[in-house]
């Protein structure tokens, strides 16, 4: 029997142990795929007089699946058990509180006094939720172990996962500032199937996927409290005049937003955007 033909030197055919000889990857969507979600929800809300209200809102929920998400296949479809994880829209915790709140004194705005004492009138909105769950990528492997590297395919392979990649999450902030760019979570938790020696990167013989699950990093969560502050003036019946003064993240909470999953990528495990400062506006209408 001949030895397997070659592409450059030293690279051998997978067509061999191909399901399906003659053709290289094949990409396809089946409904194979499973999720389940279990979550507590919690609400309050306090009318304070006509014009008052208080909304609180809490969920803690867990959601779960072997399909990350529509477009990501299994790195293995003969063992989805190793896809299972945290679903793309997993957040642990999400609360949200608004208020509404008319200060009681001069509603009526009669008199000078009046018109400047009275109308005014204090709104916000409260946010805060844990992290979503993301996927390392961008590793080489060799899942069929013939020391071939199949880049021309939908899958992107994970690499080992040897530690806890979480030390630095949502609550506890970035690990580090490393050249300007925080360092969200721990990057040596994870090792290359494939291994790089002197720049070149090869698979051994038995290599495999990598046994990291899918959403193994908890990406950067938010807070932020938005405020306005409103003057109602009141001319007539009919004649009003309304002056508003908003910000969005008052307090200029700093939010990391988009984290870099790439294993290969210069920017592996740091933070890449951030999420907007505050943002002042004021604004004057007339009702009539």
């Amino acid at each position: 029997m001949t030895a397997p033909p070659t592409r450059g030197k030293t690279t051998q055919q997978l067509n061999y142990i191909r399901p399906y000889p003659g053709f290289d990857s094949i990409n396809e969507q089946i409904t194979e795929f499973m999720s389940n979600y279990n979550g507590l929800q919690a609400a309050l809300q306090k009318r304070i007089g006509t014009h008052s209200l208080v909304n609180v809102n809490y969920t803690w929920s867990k959601a779960m699946t072997n399909a990350f998400n529509d477009t990501s296949p299994a790195q293995n479809t003969y063992n989805l058990v190793a896809e299972y994880g945290p679903a793309r829209y997993d957040r642990t915790n999400i609360f949200n509180a608004n208020f509404v709140y008319d200060l009681p004194f001069y509603q009526t705005q009669s008199g000078l006094v009046g018109h400047v004492l009275g109308g005014w009138e204090v709104s916000g909105l409260v946010n805060s939720y844990s992290g979503l769950p993301y996927t390392v990528t961008g590793v080489l492997n060799d899942p069929a172990g013939q020391g071939v590297l199949d880049g021309n395919t939908a899958v992107s392979g994970r690499p080992d996962l040897v530690g806890n990649p979480n030390i630095a999450s949502s609550t506890s902030g970035p690990i580090h500032n490393n050249n300007g760019k925080q360092l969200w979570y721990n990057t040596s938790a994870y090792a290359q199937v494939c291994p790089t020696v002197g720049g070149v990167t090869t698979c051994p013989t038995g290599a495999r996927p990598g046994n990291s699950h899918p959403g193994s990093v908890r990406g950067p969560g938010l807070w932020r409290a938005d405020l306005s502050l409103m003057k109602n003036i009141k001319f007539s019946d009919r004649i009003n005049m309304q002056f508003r003064a908003d910000s969005t993240n008052t307090f200029n909470h700093t939010n990391p937003d988009g984290i870099s999953t790439s294993y290969t990528s210069s920017l592996f495990g740091k933070v890449t955007s951030y999420r907007d400062p505050r943002i002042l506006q004021l604004a004057l209408k007339l009702y009539f």
